[in-house]
């Protein structure tokens, strides 16, 4: 009995490891292939954080309104 609840914990642990490993490598993958850079802007132009319809966040550059 004492070598089956031993054998299972180290099973357990080990499958724990294992996801945390595969979860901590995943996302070191995605931050090191991330290459987005902010925008540039001519000068008269501002950049502008937009929603668009589907509600995503966009950077554009756009003219400020005139007062």
């Amino acid at each position: 009995m004492r070598k089956i609840i031993i054998a299972s914990v180290l099973v357990v642990s080990a499958a724990g490891f294992a996801a945390s490993a595969q979860a901590e490598s995943f996302l070191v993958g995605l931050l090191q292939g991330v290459n987005w850079q902010v925008p540039k802007c001519a000068a008269p132009e501002v950049l502008t954080q937009v929603k668009d319809r589907a509600g995503n966040i966009q950077f554009r550059c756009i003219k400020p309104a005139s007062r």
